[in-house]
């Protein structure tokens, strides 16, 4: 996808997607992970089972009441 992509703009591929890797913060398997939040989707699923807030990543801590 994101080949052909860039030999339809002219942009050179592997400059490309060193440049979304740093803009992410993470390297890539898959393309497809670009457009799925799994940091996000896993946090929800988090959520959902215990019936937590696990907050941001990157904020580790969780307010009790």
């Amino acid at each position: 996808m994101l080949w052909n992509y860039c030999e339809g703009t002219g942009y050179d591929f592997f400059v490309a997607r060193d440049i979304i890797f740093e803009r992410l913060g993470r390297k890539l398997i898959c393309e497809c992970e670009m457009l799925r939040d799994d940091e996000k989707l896993r946090r929800l699923e988090l959520e959902r089972v215990f019936g937590v807030d696990f907050g941001e990543s990157g904020r580790r801590g969780v307010d009790l009441i």
